[in-house]
């Protein structure tokens, strides 16, 4: 009933819009052809004349725009994960949309006391630091990395002399025993930082 309900009224709210049922379970897709902006409000609206008739409870996980039809099963998995993810967040929203979450999800099955030994075997002392010229040391670290080694533009962000950005990194290295410009390690070096974010 929800799927033919939609598969009525949508088209009036959307320009181009398909249905399809997913095969053994009481889910559908659903397909828009043109960029909409107001999709959220248009989902909502629909359901909520539904609900406003019937007991029905309703939710949606959207997926990326696809850039082409290569792209629809990608967007289709994003559409079900954010799906998925709002029902384990006992989120209330009706409406979810898929959020690239990045590197640190790969650690987020690890247990803290192994998140913390990473972050200190990669950073040391700057790992979480707890005095004022390390904790210095450490922001000028991530600030000189999230601007690829640029000092100038570190120097910029952080309103200090160039020349003191270069004496800070060298004394990072030094505390490091790595060269912050090796790409291996610079990616390390952002991963910890990220994880050890807290300790900023």
């Amino acid at each position: 009933m929800v799927y033919q309900w939609f598969s009525e009224q949508l088209p009036y709210r959307i320009k181009d819009v398909c249905l399809f049922r997913l095969k053994g379970s009481n889910h559908f897709a659903i397909f828009v052809q043109h960029k909409c902006d107001a999709l959220e409000d248009h989902l909502i609206e629909t359901a909520n004349a539904l609900t406003n008739r019937l007991p029905f409870r309703m939710a949606f996980g959207v997926g990326s725009v696809c850039e082409s039809i290569n792209d629809l099963a990608s967007s289709y998995i994003e559409a079900k994960t954010a799906y998925e993810e709002r029902r384990g967040q006992h989120d209330s929203s009706i409406v979810s949309f898929y959020h690239q979450r990045g590197m640190r999800s790969l650690f987020e099955k690890m247990s803290p006391e192994d998140i913390h030994y990473f972050c200190r075997t990669i950073l040391k002392e700057l790992a979480f630091p707890q005095e004022d010229a390390t904790i210095e040391l450490r922001k000028t670290l991530r600030a000189y990395l999230d601007y690829q080694c640029e000092i100038t533009r570190t120097a910029k962000a952080l309103f200090v002399h160039r020349n003191t950005i270069k004496y800070r990194i060298e004394q990072c290295q030094k505390l490091l025993g790595k060269n912050v410009h090796d790409p291996s390690i610079s990616l390390d070096l952002r991963l910890a930082l990220e994880l050890s974010e807290e300790g900023d």
